[in-house]
């Protein structure tokens, strides 16, 4: 009796965890909806409704893609072309090459009248190079509209060559305008002058005197040849008509820029018994071979009878060349 009573009292403690462990069922909550709140809970949660609701989204887009048909297209090409074919004979040994590149671009868009377009492209290509010069659209609804933008687009197409036309001959007439205006240098400058002035005549030495100035007129001329560029070397002879100071002789150089130019040479001087002289001159040009010329000589001698003195005769003149 004891021992059934204990494993009665043990089976019970071993239940008492189990019902310990078991999970609680919350008590059950009541919604309260009105009418219109159910009504509108059920359209919320329709997925057939929420699909129509779709349906103008979809058509509007398909509206636009229909019309996207009739909105103006652009559209471009480039196509490039390289050859190079070998030699066709053993005499021209020599590969031909050939690089060709085209482009175009057009603008199109279709009528929703009538669903027709007019468009002319007209493009012009170089024929060597194969390079794109212009180009110009002509379009319309009508064959009417096509012909009378036909015109302007034609004129569009020729205006660019126009103007490469017109540049061409206005450059083509400055490198005339300037080849006039810069003349090539002769290879030989020759020239023949007069002129007038003053000559200041000294006398050192035993028998010194007094400085004196007389006018006096020369004669003269030289004979250059280009060696480089604008430089001459050559020869000139100067002969004074009056006073003490006669011929000169010299061997000098002459530099010509344009208009003007510029000569100095030393030589002899037949002064007294005979010495030595400078000269340097300016040409300026006046048209058809004439010239305006400033010169400027130094003479120095000394003489051979006694007393012996230094003559020294300085010369400043001016007046006319012509040239040759």
């Amino acid at each position: 009796m004891r021992k059934t009573s204990v494993i009665a009292l043990f089976s019970i403690l071993s239940a008492a965890p189990a019902f310990a462990q078991a999970p609680q069922t919350p008590p059950a909550t009541t919604l309260r909806l009105s009418v219109d709140e159910a009504v509108s809970m059920a359209l919320d949660h329709n997925i057939d409704l929420n699909v129509d609701r779709l349906d103008p989204q979809i058509s509007d887009t398909r509206v636009a893609a229909a019309n996207g048909a009739f909105k103006p297209t652009l559209g471009s090409s480039f196509n490039s072309n390289n050859q190079l074919q070998p030699p066709s004979s053993f005499l021209i040994p020599t590969a031909t090459r050939t690089d060709a590149m085209t482009e175009s671009i057009g603008v199109g868009q279709r009528l929703s009248r009538f669903g027709t377009q007019y468009r002319l492209n007209m493009k012009l290509h170089a024929t060597g190079q194969g390079e794109l010069l212009s180009g110009s659209v002509a379009g319309g609804a009508t064959a009417e509209e096509l012909e009378g933008d036909l015109r302007p687009a034609v004129r569009r197409l020729v205006a660019p060559l126009l103007q490469d036309r017109l540049s061409d001959q206005r450059r083509e007439a400055r490198e005339t305008t300037t080849v006039q205006r810069v003349r090539p240098l002769p290879s030989t400058a020759a020239a023949f002058w007069i002129v007038a002035g003053y000559d200041w005549t000294s006398h050192t030495g035993t028998l010194a005197s007094a400085p004196g100035s007389a006018f006096g007129w020369d004669l003269g001329g030289h004979l250059f040849f280009r060696v480089a560029g604008p430089l001459y070397l050559g020869a000139l002879l100067d002969y004074s008509l009056s006073g003490p100071n006669e011929l000169l002789a010299a061997g000098g150089l002459r530099l010509a820029v344009e208009n003007l130019g510029i000569s100095a040479g030393a030589g002899y001087a037949n002064l007294a018994s005979g010495g030595w002289g400078l000269l340097g001159a300016i040409d300026f040009g006046l048209g058809s071979g004439f010239s305006l010329r400033g010169q400027v000589s130094w003479r120095r001698a000394s003489s051979d009878t006694l007393p012996r003195q230094q003559i020294t005769v300085a010369s400043v003149m001016g007046g006319l060349s012509l040239q040759f």
